[in-house]
């Protein structure tokens, strides 16, 4: 008797009436008859025991071509960014999320720094393009290079429209990089890997060449690794950065223009909101000058 069938027998000792015994009946003694009708408790203690005793005859069946669902280990949840090493020692890329280690990297969607920025930048107008941005993409990881993580430092946000698009020296909040890139993951519902070039013999000397063969078109040492990274890998660039583009372009790099695509978002309602707010700062400017000046100051035969 195993477990179960004990726990039955507990229950139904446990609800059963117990059962008095009764003395010897003399032989002039008649005993009454007693109504041997079940009550309705009877008959629902009665019914749940044998829906009991049907549920344990058939998990007793095994079903053993039933598949049993696992989840793989190597699962990442996309609020984690994939750091990505190369390992000298083994002669592999390994992955900071347990996937397989791999000596090269298959192609996806590189992001140079200025694009990250982009993102962080124009985040609430990209999202209203999610699904453009997602099929350019075309389902493909994102690198982004660990030179990006060390612009993002002491950099910061443009505080309004006008430094955004003037291209001003940013006055706004610092920029973070980390929650950049996590935004950029859940936008685009991608895999992000960070890529520590640190240890890339590859990456170096690939970068070095491109400096030789195309610093007359504009390429320099902080640009070279996003276009030797993608060379490589055969990923696409994407970048707004005009001399990387050209430069990439005679490395037969694929390349592609992020400014073009902004231009597409933003629409003429967003420059002709950033005119306005540049014409009235250019008003603001001249109430300053007006109010500090004095009559002295406007006189064009004042001495100098």
């Amino acid at each position: 008797m195993n477990l179960l069938t004990k726990l039955f027998q507990f229950f139904i000792n446990l609800l059963s009436p117990k059962t008095t015994k009764t003395p010897k009946a003399t032989k002039n003694l008649t005993i009454p008859k007693t109504n041997s009708t079940k009550t309705s408790y009877d008959h629902v203690l009665e019914e749940a025991i044998n829906l009991m005793g049907t549920w344990y005859k058939t998990s007793k069946k095994s079903s053993p071509n039933i598949p049993i669902k696992q989840v793989s280990k190597t699962t990442t949840p996309l609020s984690r960014i994939i750091k990505t090493r190369w390992s000298p020692k083994d002669k592999k890329w390994t992955y900071s999320n347990g996937e397989s280690p791999t000596s090269k990297l298959e192609p996806g969607t590189l992001f140079d720094s200025c694009v990250i920025m982009s993102f962080e930048d124009f985040l609430q107008e990209l999202k209203k393009q999610r699904r453009d941005i997602i099929a350019k993409l075309h389902n493909k990881r994102v690198y982004v290079l660990s030179t990006s993580r060390e612009e993002y430092a002491n950099k910061k946000c443009p505080r309004n429209y006008l430094e955004k698009f003037l291209w001003r020296q940013f006055t706004g909040k610092p920029r973070n990089f980390k929650n950049t890139l996590t935004e950029i993951q859940k936008l685009l519902g991608v895999k992000i890997y960070l890529i520590e070039i640190k240890n890339s013999a590859e990456i170096k000397r690939i970068s070095e060449e491109f400096i030789i063969k195309f610093h007359e078109s504009g390429l320099h040492r902080a640009d070279s690794p996003f276009a030797a990274f993608a060379y490589i890998t055969k990923s696409t660039l994407v970048t707004l950065d005009h001399d990387l583009i050209s430069s990439s372009k005679k490395a037969k790099v694929k390349v592609k223009d992020f400014s073009k695509f902004l231009g597409k978002i933003l629409g003429n309602s967003t420059l002709k909101k950033i005119l306005r707010e540049y014409s009235l700062s250019q008003e603001k400017d001249t109430h300053v000058v007006l109010m500090y000046g004095n009559r002295n100051s406007f006189n064009p035969r004042r001495r100098r």
